[in-house]
């Protein structure tokens, strides 16, 4: 198993965000976490990346455990996330974002990704390699922090709600970001569109109040409509 969170509680302050999740991922699943606004969902990933740690339980990647690390250090191990409002450096252009994440290959390895494949796999940036990231879209900036997470070589990848705010065109696009990516990469992602995330997901969990309410193959959860509408607020 590449990712086992275990009974994980997190804590904004004295706010209990996360009590008891508990999830698996296998090497080279695609994983969608749903739920309605407020139910945990990108805290659990903010968890797992060291943003928010955990008060009490286990976080363990590739057989390691992480809960209590600093995100550099998870980073380092092969985590990279993809925050909800992107973080891109507005300042730099496409091609020093991309350069200031890039990290040599890992002892006897060779580097998955290089900003000359990422040229040549996006050319939307290709094309705006010396654009600064200010002068960017909505869905050009949610590329290149895509882009940028791969320039890490993670083993896992964390999306947070990729689509926020993009225009439907624009989220097409990222669902077939989604499933090329997932042809190589382990993928966990947050979702508000249901349809969506069940789309290119394997299996999915379902959180509601800092809890896993359900889990279920994509495929099942798609045709389980009184599940959707229990909790999800899908008719």
């Amino acid at each position: 198993m590449m990712l086992e969170v275990d009974d994980i509680q997190t804590y904004y302050g004295e706010s209990h965000a996360l009590q008891g999740v508990s999830l698996t991922v296998a090497a080279g699943e695609t994983v969608c976490l749903l739920g309605r606004n407020g139910a945990g969902k990108s805290t659990t990933l903010k968890s797992i990346m060291g943003l928010t740690p955990p008060r009490s339980g286990r976080i363990v990647f590739q057989g390691e455990a992480i809960q209590g690390r600093p995100p550099h250090r998870i980073a380092r191990a092969g985590i990279a996330l993809v925050p909800e409002d992107r973080r891109i450096f507005p300042g730099l252009t496409v091609r020093e974002n991309l350069e200031v994440a890039q990290r040599p290959p890992r002892r006897g390895t060779k580097p998955s990704w290089s900003i000359e494949r990422i040229f040549d796999q996006y050319p939307m940036l290709a094309e705006r390699a010396q654009q600064d990231g200010a002068t960017l879209s909505g869905g050009q900036q949610q590329m290149l922090a895509v882009a940028r997470a791969l320039m890490t070589e993670p083993r896992l990848l964390l999306l947070d709600e990729p689509n926020e705010g993009l225009a439907p065109v624009i989220v097409k696009t990222i669902g077939a970001l989604i499933d090329a990516l997932a042809e190589t990469t382990t993928i966990v992602f947050t979702d508000q569109s249901v349809h969506f995330a069940l789309a290119h997901a394997d299996r999915a969990y379902i959180l509601e109040k800092g809890r896993v309410v359900h889990e279920a193959e994509a495929a099942a959860l798609r045709n389980d409509t009184a599940t959707q509408e229990r909790y999800l607020s899908v008719a």
